[in-house]
């Protein structure tokens, strides 16, 4: 993790610097680096009156010898300062020609040139693997270089207007150690024309809202590039539209933001994270449920991607209890994926039929679930305290609400991930800025240890180990189930050609399973796995095309069972045309030694030859191979094996008078 920090700030220091208003020359970068943002600073020749609206600037970067080409838009840094932003994404030299709208400012309009773009090594997995986009399978999303992403958010709405710097490494450390992949948050989640940052720095000059001050974003872009130099994408509200724009609930604010107000915002942003790790999620916990809202953000989204070249990937944040899906066709060409917002309530049957409408339809777009109920959270506070009792009362989500729903989304369909959240860091209650909204009864710095979090990230290991962007939805493949309660339990199957996942909630008593179409010449491998601590217990069932019935270790809340086959290694070819005596190789001795960590073999051998021996675990890892000229008698072996599990061995001998083969299991208890 240091250097991938080191390495990520080394270019961003180059790149990109505090206050760009402090700047008053001309900067055209001559080296770049693969996937990271770099800027070309330019110098007006004139000064505008509105100077994000009066000039308008594009960049086109075209890649040679291979022909790519990208355009994006560039912004207003301060003073008579402007700036273009773009990340290459392929190594090799580059063009660029940037134009503006006024031809007669030479400083903006005319220039060209070319850079060298160079692959830095790094553990970053953004600079590694490059920006998102939507797998081939529609289903999930992947790196540019196809490597699966998983996505595993974390909700900071107001973390930008309410933190310190400290607080905001703090809390972006934790995430990343816990394999959080995105940050969810804002700029400004309720606009008015006096609204500002913990710092005191306006987010408008002169109340006026088509000059955006340069000084706030810059703020904002160390937010964006930490979270990007910890490996995190960063999922962007360009502009929160329930409680704070023209057509919505009023809400929070004296003067609504109007249609056309928000799009240079739109602008701005899309411009100024261009080169940036980020996604676009537009709109706010709203309904677009008129020809007039929907045209609106399809606008929206137009002016984002015509300003970013196009390179992120967008979709719509929607109120509770509802989807994207429900209001966008599937062939829009600007909504990437589909969010849902399962909302504040416990998991329920009605929840898990919204995730399976996103998932059903046609032509296939991926589904997130990017606001499940948050921890601890009081569950059902949006209702009366009568129609809440009818839903089962107000109390705080605890971290078995935070995993059901999760597993229940990504099992149903939403394969892209999940976004978690907690009370307390969502609004951002810290000890230096109280937010008593929503009834937190943490700070920011305590949220952090609150359990759920630590169990998303054993949630997003266990997916990843299982391949889950290669699985389905298969619920047809769970025949049975039964709980202690006598309840049907919540659960949700995926299902791969290579193995089954099953994740039940409620106090499991048993499953029965379809798992013949597996494929693997081995025994079933059966692994129940805490999605509470992610600690598993492994066992070895008969391969058979008939159901099985499965029964967990002990009662808990939720269990994850995975099966796969055990895959064997081939068998050892003998090229001796002399005697083949099955029985000539002989296991003479056997002792598994847990205490010691070791297990001991002993082959006895009938003839002066070479002995292959290959010993591998339950999913056909090998533990050893080995081949040995021996003699006569015995060969003895000790193998390092600590961990319990049932093990498998085979061994081949050949001379010139013998071929035998043997093979067989234990048990390393």
């Amino acid at each position: 993790m240091r250097l991938l920090l080191v390495s990520y700030f080394v270019l961003v220091a180059i790149c990109l610097p505090p206050c760009v208003s402090s700047q008053v020359l001309p900067n055209m970068p001559t080296q770049a680096m693969v996937n990271h943002p770099t800027e070309f600073r330019l110098v007006s020749s004139k000064i505008y009156v509105r100077p994000i609206v009066d000039v308008r600037i594009r960049g086109t970067f075209t890649h040679r010898p291979s022909g790519q080409s990208q355009t994006v838009s560039g912004f207003w840094a301060g003073d008579s300062l402007y700036s273009v932003r773009f990340a290459p994404t392929l190594a090799g030299v580059w063009e660029y020609s940037i134009t503006a709208n006024d031809s007669t400012n030479k400083g903006l309009h005319g220039i060209m040139g070319t850079f060298t773009a160079s692959v830095q090594a790094s553990d970053n997995p953004l600079t590694k693997h490059g920006f998102l986009a939507v797998a081939p399978s529609r289903c999930t999303f992947v790196y540019a270089d196809g490597t699966p992403f998983f996505w595993l958010g974390d909700t900071a709405w107001e973390m930008f207007m309410r933190s310190t710097k400290e607080e905001v490494l703090r809390f972006l450390d934790d995430r990343a150690r816990k394999g959080f992949t995105v940050l969810q948050t804002t700029h400004a989640i309720y606009v008015d024309d006096d609204s500002r940052n913990r710092n005191g720095t306006l987010l408008y000059r002169n109340n006026d809202r088509t000059l955006i001050n340069p000084q706030f974003f810059d703020e904002f872009d160390s937010v964006v590039v930490w979270a990007n130099a910890r490996g995190m994408v960063v999922a962007l509200v360009p502009q929160w539209a329930n409680g704070g724009m023209e057509g919505y609930e009023r809400g929070w604010v004296r003067k609504p933001i109007t249609q056309a107000e928000a799009l240079i915002a739109a602008e701005y942003l899309g411009a100024r994270y261009a080169a940036h790790h980020v996604v676009w999620v537009l709109g706010g916990d709203a309904r677009y449920d008129t020809p007039e809202r929907r045209a609106y953000w399809e606008r929206f989204a137009q002016v984002l991607h015509d300003a970013d070249g196009g390179g992120h990937l967008a979709s719509i944040h929607p109120e509770g209890f509802t989807a994207s899906y429900d209001f966008f066709s599937n062939t829009a060409s600007w909504l990437d994926f589909h969010i849902l917002q399962s909302s504040h309530q416990p998991w329920s049957n009605d929840r898990t039929v919204l995730v399976r409408r996103g998932y059903d339809r046609s032509p296939a777009k991926p589904v997130l679930n990017a606001e499940p109920p948050y921890e601890d959270f009081i569950l059902n506070s949006f209702f009366s305290d009568i129609e809440a009792a009818l839903v089962g009362g107000k109390r705080r989500a605890t971290s078995y609400d935070v995993r059901l729903a999760a597993y229940m989304s990504i099992f149903h369909g939403g394969l892209v991930g999940i976004t978690y959240g907690a009370n307390g860091i969502f609004q951002w209650n810290s000890a230096t800025s109280p937010n008593s909204g929503h009834q937190p009864r943490l700070s920011v710095d305590s949220a952090l240890s609150l359990p759920g979090s630590a169990q998303m990230g054993i949630m997003k290991r266990l997916l990843s180990d299982l391949h889950w962007e290669t699985m389905i939805p298969r619920l047809d493949l769970m025949l049975m189930l039964t709980s202690n309660s006598g309840a049907t339990p919540f659960y949700g199957v995926l299902a791969s050609r290579d193995a089954l996942a099953a994740y039940v909630g409620e106090g499991l008593r048993s499953v029965t399973l379809s798992c013949g179409a597996l494929r693997g010449d081995g025994d079933f491998v059966v692994r129940w796995i805490s999605p509470v601590s992610g600690e598993s217990v492994v066992s070895l069932m008969p391969f058979s095309l008939s159901p099985i019935t499965l029964r967990p270790p002990q009662v808990a809340d939720d269990w994850l069972v995975s099966i796969r086959r055990s895959v064997l290694p081939p068998d050892s070819s003998s090229h001796n045309m002399g005697n083949v005596d099955t029985t000539a190789l002989k296991l003479t001795y056997l002792r598994p030694n847990k205490a010691n960590g070791v297990v001991e073999i002993v082959f006895t051998a009938p003839d002066a030859g070479a002995l292959d021996v290959h010993i591998y675990d339950v999913l056909g890892n090998a533990i050893m191979n080995q081949r040995l000229q021996v003699l006569r008698g015995e060969a003895y072996f000790v193998l390092p094996i600590s961990a319990s599990g049932a093990y498998f061995y085979r061994a081949a001998f050949e001379s010139e008078r013998f071929a035998s083969q043997i093979s067989g299991k234990f048990i390393q208890k």
